[in-house]
């Protein structure tokens, strides 16, 4: 959370609007509806590892509290695999979104973020379609 503190400031100070960052269904965000599985899942973690569960919630806060052009992509259980080109990205409880992403698929929508607007200060969940 620290670092990710230091690179907030940095960028305000030079003026750099855009921030994309990785988080998980551990924050929600205000357009999330009930969703079992994901719950259950961020339970589980907070459970096993309290610490990481602290660090991932406080992060995305900090992010999403600063004053930038920010983008929080929640991302389910990462896997390898190419670039399928089809995700689903969304809300959880309210976009059917499974446990699965391909790195592939996170790389690409992590660089066609760059120049959309569509979450600009929004969190949507991601996964692949299935």
């Amino acid at each position: 959370m620290r670092g990710v503190g230091m690179i907030i400031s940095v960028m305000e100070e030079l003026n750099v609007r855009r921030l994309i960052q990785i988080s998980t269904a551990s924050y929600r965000d205000p357009k999330d509806g009930f969703d079992f599985k994901s719950q259950a899942f961020v339970m589980l973690f907070k459970l096993i590892v309290h610490n990481a569960y602290d660090d991932i919630k406080a992060t995305a806060e900090l992010v999403s509290n600063s004053r930038l052009d920010w983008t929080l992509v929640r991302i389910p259980n990462l896997k390898d695999g190419p670039v399928k080109g089809q995700v689903d990205v969304g809300w959880y409880g309210k976009t059917k979104l499974s446990m699965r992403l391909s790195r592939g698929n996170l790389a690409k929508f992590l660089v066609d973020q760059l120049a959309a607007k569509q979450y600009v200060r929004a969190a949507p969940g991601i996964a692949d379609h299935v």
